[in-house]
């Protein structure tokens, strides 16, 4: 009888999701390599050990963007068999960039609604944020509201562009920045019964404030 790891064998690769242009794989068996790019069938692999490499690819869809393709699995071993054919898959995914927004003048760990970036909605000053390589238009609110460093809520206002484009690349950190300034704030009041005399007759002082933009 034949020694089934001997012979030839049938192994399909399935490439999915391929990236745009395909992938860079190796299948490698006994005095046997194939380079390939997208889902193929081999029917003429030598049974014995075999082994499957995939490696990551670089696409520029924009001069200002570079694309990295990263593979799932990078690597693969196995054993084939003559009778018994080898189905394996490989998923190819973008690896992301970085976006990094900084919110100088807005209180340290204020939220700011964020337009234009795929899976974002907002952010805080310096937070990194993942996003797919590309290339983006980012605008921000002319006006928020948040917590100053006294305690209070206080509108600020942006002082420059509140519209920027940022381009993007796999494995890199872009940086925006959009400037805010005060237009409201707080009003602290003490007020001391000095005579002691309101307290005594049972008074207590008032102050009715009001906020003006």
């Amino acid at each position: 009888a034949q020694n089934p790891s001997q012979g030839l064998g049938v192994v399909t690769v399935v490439v999915s999701p391929a990236p745009p242009g395909g992938g860079d794989l190796t299948l490698g068996a006994t005095n046997y390599t194939r380079n390939f790019s997208y889902t193929t069938t081999f029917n003429d692999v030598p049974a014995g050990p075999v082994s499957l490499t995939a490696r990551e690819v670089v696409r520029q869809p924009d001069p200002q963007v570079t694309s990295i393709w990263a593979p799932n699995p990078y690597t693969w071993t196995g054993t084939l068999y003559s009778f018994y054919p080898l189905t394996l898959q490989v998923s190819y995914s973008e690896v992301p960039g970085t976006v990094v927004i900084d919110f100088p003048g807005l209180p340290q760990g204020a939220t700011v609604p964020v337009y234009g970036l795929p899976g974002v909605t907002e952010a805080r000053g310096g937070q990194g944020l993942s996003v797919p390589p590309g290339l983006y238009r980012v605008s921000v609110p002319q006006e928020v509201e948040a917590v100053s460093p006294e305690g209070c809520r206080t509108f600020y206002q942006a002082t420059g562009t509140t519209s920027r484009d940022v381009a993007v690349s796999s494995r890199q950190t872009s940086s925006l920045s959009f400037a805010y300034a005060p237009v409201s704030g707080c009003l602290s009041v003490t007020v001391t019964d000095a005579t002691g005399w309101a307290s005594q007759a049972g008074y207590k002082p008032s102050v009715r404030a009001f906020k003006a933009r």
